[in-house]
């Protein structure tokens, strides 16, 4: 009987795993992302083949999306459920703190803020 083999260290990059899809270049590892994308780490690439590879993919920026006017831009940064029950209690908050003591006052309710407690019959 042979005595089993030990366990030989393997690099994250060379552990079996499921392969990442076509288009995950961020988790492959770098040597086969330029394995896959056909340069050279060392050169880079030619004025040749920047050429093609513009007239292929298109230009490397970033399309400008249209935000909308600044109505829009304010009302999607409250679009969030949790967001709005935020601003309602800030509102009930800042109407409890401006008319409750005016109502105290009307109505002649206990409690009143310009008396101290022992006056208050």
């Amino acid at each position: 009987m042979t005595p089993p083999h030990p366990p030989q260290a393997v690099r994250p990059e060379e552990a079996p795993g499921p392969a990442p899809p076509s288009d995950a270049h961020h988790a492959l590892a770098a040597h086969e992302v330029v394995l896959l994308l056909g340069t050279d780490v060392a050169t880079g690439l030619t004025s040749h083949e920047v050429q093609q590879r513009r007239r292929r993919f298109g230009a490397n920026e970033l399309k400008e999306v249209d935000a909308g006017g600044p109505l829009r831009r304010l009302l999607g940064q409250v679009d969030h459920p949790l967001v709005i029950v935020l601003l309602v209690s800030a509102v009930v908050a800042q109407a409890a703190i401006t008319y409750l003591p005016a109502m105290n006052d009307l109505f002649g309710t206990a409690g009143r803020r310009d008396r101290p407690a022992a006056d208050i019959k």
